[in-house]
């Protein structure tokens, strides 16, 4: 079996990631915050370290680091945690379903209350850039508080200027949330360089953690105790005698028990990442789809949608079939894709991607080139 669905979640985990989580189970499986002895302060020294990890990897402070179960956790708590009732929202024409359908549930599913911009990835670098600030500002109302936006895409593997973004919206007043569910683990992303208030990554994919890890990551400004407010109640270690949450993030946003086995794993594959390095990671992944896009390119069956340049993705549809049906030859065969809309049909109505979708192929840096030729000469084989 091939696995090219890394956009999704990575398959391959590190030995080290398996290590950490048999290892919790067996000694760190007191509750963390919830009791004085030796096994629940383990269990919570783990946590901090972890804590500590994920947010020097982002450049964020522990205390401002909130676990979540994934990437849409973190993007619900980011927004219904600092939401403004009757404000407006702007997001991207790129965004997935965990920020479509939120900012549709928080503004009433009232398009008059959000609208979106556009993100211009046909044009170079540097024009884009500009060509992006200007849309935002041709979108901005003056009821326009909070800016929510994918780092890079899951369907065109593009990436947004954030930290552009950022420093426009910071000048502004208006909060700034990212979705760095693909883009963590592969490029460099820190909050207080970046201005963004909240950072919302997984654990499961660019970091190479367990399934039901992920973070909202706070800088400094978006952390203004005044714009937060509690996304969830219940038990959270500290001040059992008060009817609300604590004041103090983390707690303040963390209701009931941790994870600790998937936080502890999630800490040792952002030590995978370290160790590696993440501009390695990225050069290999970007250099398997750059061969992948060369093989298939004078394919005239095969039609492709992304760019190959600084990518970890192709999409592609073959003639003649829809993505299910491409996606379910490749599986017959040992390769494993996705086909369909890959829950944000904002990117694919911005591709220009037929009814049925299109087919997705993603790399990790387990990815060998004998499996990108392999998944090539099958695609080349099935359109014969």
């Amino acid at each position: 079996m091939i696995y090219l669905d890394y956009g999704a979640t990575s398959y391959i985990k590190p030995q080290c990631v398996k290590d950490a989580i048999i290892f919790a189970l067996d000694n760190l499986c007191g509750n963390p915050g919830r009791g004085g002895h030796e096994i629940s302060n383990a269990a919570s020294l783990s946590v901090f370290n972890a804590r500590k990890k994920v947010a020097d990897f982002f450049g964020g402070r522990p205390e401002n680091t909130i676990f979540t179960y994934n990437t849409t956790y973190a993007i619900n708590t980011a927004l219904k945690a600092t939401y403004i009732e009757g404000t407006h929202i702007l997001i991207s024409d790129l965004e997935h379903n965990s920020v479509l359908r939120p900012v549709a549930k928080i503004t009433g599913d009232s398009f008059s209350s959000y609208s979106l911009f556009d993100s211009f990835i046909e044009l170079s670098s540097y024009d884009r850039k500009r060509a992006v600030i200007s849309s935002i500002r041709s979108k901005l109302r003056p009821l326009t508080k909070t800016l929510v936006c994918t780092a890079r895409s899951n369907v065109t593997g593009d990436t947004m200027p954030i930290r552009e973004i950022g420093k426009f919206c910071r000048e502004r007043g208006i909060y700034f949330i990212v979705d760095a569910a693909q883009a963590a683990g592969f490029d460099r992303i820190n909050v207080e360089d970046d201005y963004i208030d909240a950072l919302c990554i997984p654990g499961h994919k660019g970091l190479y953690g367990p399934m039901g890890t992920g973070a909202v990551i706070f800088s400094e400004n978006g952390a203004d105790r005044s714009k937060i407010s509690s996304f969830i109640e219940g038990g959270s270690g500290t001040s059992s005698l008060d009817i609300n949450m604590p004041d103090a993030l983390p707690e303040k946003l963390e209701g009931g028990t941790l994870g600790v086995p998937a936080i502890c794993g999630l800490s040792a594959g952002i030590d995978y990442v370290n160790k590696i390095g993440i501009e390695n990671i990225a050069k290999k992944e970007s250099e398997l789809i750059m061969r992948a896009h060369f093989i298939l390119a004078s394919n005239k069956k095969i039609h492709i949608y992304s760019d190959f340049d600084n990518n970890q993705l192709l999409l592609f549809n073959i003639s003649g079939k829809t993505s299910e049906e491409s996606a379910d030859e490749l599986n017959k065969r040992g390769i494993c894709v996705r086909g369909g809309f890959h829950c944000a049909p904002l990117a694919h109505k911005r591709m220009g991607t037929p009814a049925h979708g299109a087919v997705r192929m993603s790399v990790g840096f387990d990815t060998t080139t004998e499996e990108i030729d392999r998944f090539a000469e099958t695609l080349n084989d099935i359109t014969t």
